[in-house]
Order: structure tokens, then C-alpha cells, then sequence
């Protein structure tokens, strides 16, 4: 088949952020309409792929708390509804969405160590929603270390634990180690 990308001319979010002394509080509205989405459904352990028109809506927000010593944490959650032409659901469009992550400075400030999480709730597997993915999560771990100037050493490890499968019958490699540099301002 011909894979051509998605075409989203809505793809919005509205919101407000509130940042009453070390917290920050963002709750926001979310619309995505693309007439060109493409969505795979499974049919026993085979995927088929076609071009839907697809409509989503939800809510979302999050909180992040830091400390005096830079330290932060962070939690978010998002809900959302999604469904394609025909009022039927979006294959693997997941209807909760959470996220939450700690960061804590090290080596006097020049480096800062995260542990972060990301997990999807159920998803339904076609666009009739007669049967639904497990839920899925990812464990990552990453380092950074300020070099000199704009340049810090970037380690990162994802799928720390567990086994994911965002899609049934596909496991994701059981762990990913990345190691770069890191270039901004």
C-alpha cells in the first residue's frame, strides 16, 4: 500500500496555566479532525490499514511541583474521545492518557537525573470497539550532564521494566539505551 501522511488541518489546544508559587496547574481543552487519518485495525494477529476520516475531543491537565533545590515533579492526565466517519471509534486511539516524572538536579547543578512514566489506557482494536489492546506503559530513565557552553552529555534508557505492547503481538524491544550529545540555548 501507499502510505501517505496524515492530513489534520484542526489539530487544537485551549487551556489556561496557573502558576501559583513553586506549582504549575495547566488544564486544557483539546479538538483534532483529520479527513485523511491513518488507522490500523487488527483482525486476528494481522493488521489491516486505511485512510479514515477522524474526529477527536477531550480534556487534559497538568501539575508540576518544584522545590527549592530545582527538584521537580510532575503529573498529568488527559481524556479524550475519538471517532471516525460513521460516528465509529479510532483503532488504537487511547481514551485515557497518563503521564508523571520526577527530576532532581546533581553534581552542583550541572546535571540533572529523571525517571519518568507513560502509560495508555485500553484502546479499542477496530472501529467497531468490539474488542480492546491492553493498556501500556513505558519506564524511562535519562541523565544529562552539562559539558561546556551549549553541549551536555545526554544517557537515556526506556522500557526499563515490564513487558510493552502498544500493538497485541508486537512486544517493543525489552529495553532501548540512547547515548548522545546534547546541543541547546
Amino acid at each position: 500500500p501507499i502510505v501517505v501522511p496524515d492530513v489534520v488541518p484542526v489539530d487544537a489546544r485551549v487551556g489556561i496555566e496557573l502558576r501559583p508559587g513553586a506549582a504549575r496547574i495547566r488544564a486544557y481543552g483539546l479538538a483534532m479532525h483529520a479527513p485523511t487519518y491513518l488507522a490500523f485495525e487488527q483482525s486476528g494477529t494481522a493488521f489491516s490499514e486505511s485512510y479514515i476520516e477522524a474526529t477527536a475531543y477531550g480534556i487534559g491537565g497538568d501539575l508540576t511541583v518544584a522545590s527549592a533545590s530545582g527538584t521537580t515533579a510532575s503529573l498529568g492526565i488527559e481524556a479524550r474521545r475519538g471517532t471516525s466517519d460513521g460516528g465509529d471509534d479510532i483503532p488504537f486511539y487511547a481514551p485515557l492518557i497518563f503521564h508523571s516524572g520526577i527530576q532532581v538536579p546533581v553534581a552542583a547543578g550541572r546535571g540533572r537525573l529523571g525517571l519518568s512514566a507513560r502509560a495508555e489506557s485500553g484502546r479499542p482494536t477496530d472501529r467497531t470497539g468490539s474488542m480492546d489492546a491492553p493498556a501500556w506503559g513505558v519506564l524511562a530513565l535519562d541523565a544529562r550532564y552539562d559539558l561546556t557552553g551549549p553541549f551536555a552529555a545526554v544517557l537515556r534508557g526506556e522500557r526499563l521494566v515490564g513487558g510493552a505492547e502498544r500493538w497485541p503481538g508486537s512486544p517493543e524491544p525489552p529495553y532501548t539505551v540512547m547515548l548522545g550529545l546534547r546541543l541547546a540555548r
